[in-house]
């Protein structure tokens, strides 16, 4: 009977490492994949949401001739003009929230690549034992072999983050708002008294 030395203390060699992030990275690429298919869903519930307001419009318009009164006519009139913006403001809503969970699932495939291509590197450096590979080589191989810098900085080092990262108006907001920074230059100084 074998044992899985990875259950308890977690990978005890590079080769388990690396089928350890394998397994990390097939995973969270299908969550992704499935976060997709979640927003093509939610945009095919809106498609059919404003088809379905626009039938019943229709028909009150069609039946108001007859059986209903004009007051009736004209508030469900009102009433159906808020609908649409709810269901677009829910549809908004929802398009942000997957999206930040598919740049999530994204960024955790991108960490634990770079992390699997660490563990290369390491494997490499520890497998070759000729002479001329002993000193800047292994070093250059071993040297950040680990890492990852999720955010990349602009020139100037000012860039602001998204309050909500993933949603359209948030993601839209803070780059209008990097632009205007890296445009102007502020010096601050202190009173002299």
């Amino acid at each position: 009977m074998s044992e899985d030395k990875s259950t308890d203390t977690g990978p005890l060699t590079i080769d388990e490492a690396i089928t350890a992030c394998d397994k990390v990275i097939s995973t969270q690429r299908l969550n992704a994949r499935l976060l997709l298919v979640l927003l093509v869903i939610a945009t095919w519930g809106l498609y059919s949401a404003f088809k379905y307001l626009e039938q019943i419009s229709e028909q009150v318009c069609a039946v108001g001739g007859g059986t209903l009164d004009p007051e009736k006519i004209a508030a469900f009139a009102s009433k159906a003009s808020i609908y649409p913006f709810i269901v677009f403001g829910l549809y908004l809503t929802v398009f942000g929230i997957l999206i930040a969970l598919y740049r999530f699932h994204m960024s955790e495939v991108s960490r634990n690549e770079q992390i699997k291509l660490g563990f290369w590197r390491i494997r490499i450096a520890a497998r070759n034992t000729t002479p001329g590979f002993q000193t800047e080589v292994r070093q250059s191989l071993t040297k950040d072999a680990f890492s990852f810098d999720r955010k990349v900085k602009g020139e100037k080092g000012k860039e602001i983050e998204s309050p909500i990262p993933g949603h359209p108006a948030s993601e839209l907001a803070t780059s209008i708002l990097n632009k205007v920074f890296d445009q102007i230059d502020v010096h601050v100084s202190k009173k002299k008294e």
